[in-house]
């Protein structure tokens, strides 16, 4: 180990006998403890929900968690991180390598001492807030490990949410599986995840008991089915764009967007050639807009205008990263992604949807690495960049609405996002307010 190892571990060690063995503490927690906690709703005589991390998903959940009759509090991120860094300071980058059962025993003594830190900090919050519940987004933020340990103990019912749960592929499930196995067992309240997919793999892992995990779907797509919202014309051809690393970052360790250092691999060709028959559509259709999603600005953007420079900037093929309320999916006369669960979102409206599944997924490299390569089975999937492109051209060529087949739509939204009814977030408040979910 370098020096500067053996001073934070040192550090770790004042830090917990001489302030959370001794309480002493609690006294900086007193004098901080508005700035340990953000309060989004608050009364004093009742309980309260802690949402963890919130920048990842409490925007979807806000209007959600404020009819759970419950406080709302937000714990400060950046204290978060440090009481992570300060206390468990072993060199470890991911969350499976702090859980991990093969850890040796003197990781084990000094994550043993942080557990009893953070049950501290964690009894104080109960006691000064009232928490009842925690709420966090997915199994692996690795500043969040050991929270469902340290919570189960003070009798907080301590629930993810697990957003990232769309296990597409086979080597994306056999990879999950494996991980999942290596590590310590949930010890919280409960696990929610989107389809059965991912509850049998959680399940076959031994990661969590079966009573312990439920199937409910994304709590956004709930306002898909508001027939109150009106629609406007429908002159808009909906392009979600392909993250160049969608469902491939099990094995490159980076996100579906930035995809920096696997240039080479990843959905390149298939993206381009997609962008390359909308630009040529775009210029042929001037009356629609051809709109390209994209997730975020920056790389998707620069990415976006390096395909306007090649292929010929047109006034109706424009870029944006803002959508409000499903704005575009709404008015859109077809919609066109791969890899994301934006299709199911497109088919809870009964969209057109069609699937560019050239190039790439086509060839023998990512075998079984695909995302959703079954659904490659129905007529909205095109395996040929010409018959997209003559399939796109049918659409827009035709006055008429395209009908979509709404069995097939029905059974794909039931595998993949659990429901198809709308009623996630009834199910999730139910299950907050009485710890019953059906």
């Amino acid at each position: 180990m370098k020096i500067k190892q053996y001073y934070r571990l040192a550090r770790a060690l004042i830090l917990h006998y001489l302030l959370f063995k001794t309480r002493i503490v609690l006294i900086y927690f007193k004098f901080k403890i508005n700035l340990l906690v953000e309060k989004k709703k608050y009364n004093s005589r009742k309980n309260s929900i802690l949402v963890l991390n919130p920048i990842r998903g409490y925007t979807e959940f806000e209007s959600t968690l404020e009819k759970t009759d419950l406080n709302i509090l937000l714990h400060n991120f950046t204290f978060e991180k440090k009481f992570l860094s300060y206390l468990l300071p072993l060199e470890k980058k991911k969350f499976s390598e702090y859980t991990s059962k093969k850890n040796s025993n003197f990781e084990r003594y000094f994550l043993s001492l942080y557990k009893k830190s953070l049950y501290v900090y964690l009894k104080f919050l109960k006691k000064n807030f009232r928490i009842k519940h925690i709420m966090v987004f997915a199994i692996h933020y690795k500043s969040e490990v050991f929270w469902d340990e340290v919570s189960n103990k003070l009798g907080i019912k301590y629930l993810i949410y697990h957003r990232e749960s769309q296990y597409a592929s086979p080597k994306e499930i056999e990879f999950h599986k494996k991980m999942l196995n290596s590590i310590n067992p949930f010890k919280g309240y409960k696990i929610i995840v989107y389809n059965k997919i991912a509850k049998k793999i959680f399940v076959d892992s031994g990661y969590v008991k079966n009573n312990k995990i439920i199937v409910n779907g994304p709590i956004r797509t709930d306002k898909l089915y508001n027939m109150k919202i009106k629609v406007g014309k429908k002159n808009i051809v909906l392009f979600y764009i392909i993250g160049t690393g969608m469902g491939l970052d099990f094995i490159t360790g980076q996100s579906d967007i930035t995809h920096s250092e696997f240039k080479n691999f990843g959905w390149n060709m298939l993206l381009e050639n997609t962008y390359k028959i909308l630009f040529k559509l775009a210029k042929e259709f001037k009356n629609y807009k051809f709109i390209c999603k994209g997730k975020y600005g920056g790389m998707i953007k620069r990415r976006h205008f390096a395909m306007e420079k090649k292929f010929g900037k047109t006034s109706n093929l424009i870029f944006t990263a803002i959508e409000k309320n499903y704005e575009f999916l709404k008015n859109s006369k077809l919609v066109i992604t791969f890899g994301s669960t934006t299709m199911f979102e497109a088919m809870m409206l009964n969209k057109k949807l069609l699937i560019p599944f050239f190039n790439e997924p086509q060839n023998i490299i990512y075998k079984n690495k695909v995302p959703f390569k079954e659904l490659s089975r129905f007529k909205f999937v095109k395996k040929k960049e010409n018959d997209f492109y003559k399939s796109i051209k049918k659409i827009l060529i035709s006055k008429k609405n395209p009908k979509p087949d709404s069995k097939i739509y029905n059974t794909c939204i039931k595998k993949y996002l659990g429901f198809n009814d709308g009623n996630n977030e009834k199910r999730f408040i139910k299950l907050i307010k009485t710890g019953n979910f059906t």
